[in-house]
């Protein structure tokens, strides 16, 4: 499963490329917006800044904005800024047998979730939370 981590970094992100076009947006708007808690939000932005992907703004209309194009930001990389390197399960010889059929299929499962992560982009999510208006990012 996708951490509540992640879950909430996507979502955050999706929010500021969305909404910060015009001026930076706080952390109490994403949160009002996404109805998640505040104080997990600026959890998460710290790394994510780290990893170049939102950029602080000072001052008394503050916030945050995206710190490179949202069309060359991949769920993948808010995902492992958050969480690290992708790992699905460890086996049970800890990777040291190469004919383990475990550990080949949890590298397996780690491929394909990266690939699939890496495949979609923050540019495309928020066209989807436009196209769809149920979607509450």
């Amino acid at each position: 499963m996708i951490s509540t981590k992640s879950r909430y970094g996507v979502q955050a992100v999706v929010d500021v490329a969305r909404h910060g076009l015009q001026h930076p947006v706080s952390i109490r708007a994403i949160a009002d917006r996404q109805r998640l808690p505040e104080a997990y939000l600026e959890q998460l932005v710290g790394p994510l800044r780290k990893a170049g992907i939102l950029r602080s703004v000072r001052g008394n209309q503050g916030g945050y904005v995206m710190a490179k194009a949202a069309d060359r930001v991949t769920a993948l990389e808010v995902v492992t800024a958050l969480e690290g390197p992708l790992k699905i399960a460890s086996c049970s010889c800890g990777g040291r047998d190469p004919d383990c059929l475990e550990h080949s299929l949890w590298r397996r499962l780690e491929t394909a979730m990266a690939t699939a992560l890496a495949d979609v982009t923050i540019a495309e999510l928020v066209h989807q939370a436009r196209s769809e208006p149920a979607y509450r990012i």
